[in-house]
């Protein structure tokens, strides 16, 4: 399955729709993740080689259409978190003080966690100053995200801002 992911990641032929089942089954045995689920035409990679570049899921995570993820530091998917179409997650910045040609910038690298039952909705930004997504948040829809967003919090607009705090019982771990 490895080999398999290596061969067709970032082909048309595996972004077909009728290639679901397999396309999953390729990401989940590729980044050892239980019920992944990843649409049609997902971009999952690093951008830079520099230090540590990983992404680990937890159980049950969507990936939806045309989703980037930008793994250059390190980024962590936590259990039934739902990233909806469009969105794209950055985890490094290039310095804009030390060269005049920023292909030779030096690279500002970010780890972020996005912690249990986080929703990301369509066409939302996370840019890389954001280390955490806290349990329960969401991000609303073309929301563009340049700090963490705490537990249970809605987030809208650009930049993003809390629009409110979900009402849900705070030991309720719902499946």
């Amino acid at each position: 399955m490895k080999l398999l992911y290596k061969i067709f990641k970032g082909t048309p032929l595996f972004s077909y729709p009728i290639l679901r089942k397999l396309r999953n089954k390729v990401y989940q045995k590729h980044f050892n993740a239980k019920n992944l689920k990843v649409a049609e035409s997902v971009n999952l990679r690093p951008s830079h080689f520099i230090g540590k570049t990983s992404i680990s899921f937890g159980e049950s995570v969507i990936l939806d259409k045309e989703v980037m993820i930008d793994y250059t530091s390190p980024v962590t998917i936590g259990n039934f978190v739902t990233v909806s179409e469009g969105v794209k997650i950055f985890t490094h910045n290039h310095s804009v003080d030390d060269q005049i040609d920023i292909q030779y910038s030096e690279i500002i690298t970010y780890p972020l966690e996005i912690d249990d039952y986080a929703w990301i909705g369509a066409k939302a930004i996370i840019l890389p100053t954001v280390k955490k997504i806290g349990y329960g948040a969401v991000i609303a829809a073309g929301a563009i995200v340049t700090k963490e967003v705490k537990p249970y919090e809605v987030v809208g607009g650009n930049p993003a801002k809390v629009i409110k705090t979900r009402n849900l019982k705070r030991d309720d771990k719902q499946t």
